[in-house]
């Protein structure tokens, strides 16, 4: 399908005047504040999709919603990107004959609601090249010189170009809103959602770029139900460290596991709040575990890998 530029913005401001686009005061509609990594830019050349905003949905996440996701769950994502982790989570619920899940997000630029990216962005550059010759001779003078010096990103408004000479569908339309509500701008600082949520998820997004780590904790805290759970990644910052042990220290009953992500050796938290099924089965076997690593303190905890800790508790419970 034929998506241009042009789509995508007009998909933005119509979602903003529907109310489901929310910009904070030092926000500008339709781009958010600046964001070194936004695909939208007041400048078109200045947006970019790469790796870091096409992510799929990280596997702990991932395990947790297909286990635990229910009728009516209300889930919030942290730096969304350009979505490719919430439109995942709607369709894995979709495969579960769930119907009604919300998923809102705060962000520092918007998603078009109606139009999800397919792939990732390394992906789309290798497909890209290997029909580099299509593009090339194409009307899009610039192409060439764009990819020599831009191998590892490319820009939303080219992406859309080079997706309808090709007719490869790296963007598509879909027929309803993969995302309810997206708060854009500063979270928590300038913007916070309403409401609980059962799940929050946060893949190098607002917690590693906040200046307020202790003050996101507390957020987060106040927005994830009792019986709810919170994954985030961070890279280890010292400040984000001394937050989470602060929190930990404080609140014995929240259960933080600390899953050792093979990934840019980043560290990743998984946050249990007291009710959660996995939290009380975890508190009942913990001993017996050999996902157990090392013991930090009462509720804090290195476990390794999370995704099988999650199936073994599923299918132990």
């Amino acid at each position: 399908m034929s998506i241009t530029y042009q789509d995508y913005i007009a998909s933005v401001e119509a979602a903003t005047d529907e109310g489901r686009i929310i910009f904070a005061d030092s926000a500008t509609a339709p781009y958010g504040p600046p964001d070194a990594w936004g695909h939208l830019d007041l400048d078109p050349m200045h947006g970019r999709i790469g790796s870091c905003n096409t992510r799929p949905l990280d596997s702990t996440v991932k395990a947790l919603i297909e286990n635990f996701a229910h009728e009516g769950m209300r889930c919030l994502e942290g730096g969304a990107g350009l979505g490719r982790g919430v439109y995942e989570i709607n369709q894995i619920a979709n495969a579960a004959g769930i119907q009604d899940i919300e998923i809102d997000t705060v962000a520092r630029t918007p998603i078009a609601p109606d139009i999800a990216v397919m792939k990732g962005a390394l992906e789309i550059i290798r497909v890209i090249k290997t029909r580099y010759r299509d593009v090339a001779e194409s009307d899009w003078e610039d192409f060439s010189s764009y990819l020599e010096c831009n191998g590892h990103v490319i820009l939303l408004e080219l992406l859309c170009k080079v997706q309808n000479i090709l007719g490869v569908d790296f963007l598509r339309k879909i027929s309803s809103p993969y995302v309810r509500t997206q708060y854009i701008g500063s979270f928590p600082e300038d913007i916070q959602p309403e409401g609980l949520y059962d799940f929050y998820f946060d893949v190098l997004g607002a917690f590693e770029y906040t200046d307020c780590p202790e003050v996101h904790l507390r957020v987060l805290k106040n927005i994830v139900k009792p019986s709810g759970a919170a994954v985030f990644d961070f890279g280890g910052c010292v400040k984000r460290s001394e937050a989470l042990r602060v929190l930990a220290d404080a609140n014995p009953d929240e259960l933080f596991l600390n899953n050792r992500v093979p990934r840019h050796g980043l560290w990743q938290i998984v946050w249990l709040r007291p009710e959660h099924p996995l939290a009380r089965f975890f508190r009942a076997q913990k001993d017996e575990l050999g996902y157990v690593k090392k013991r930090h303190a009462q509720n804090r905890w290195d476990i390794f890998p999370m995704h099988d800790f999650i199936q073994h508790a599923v299918a132990n419970t």
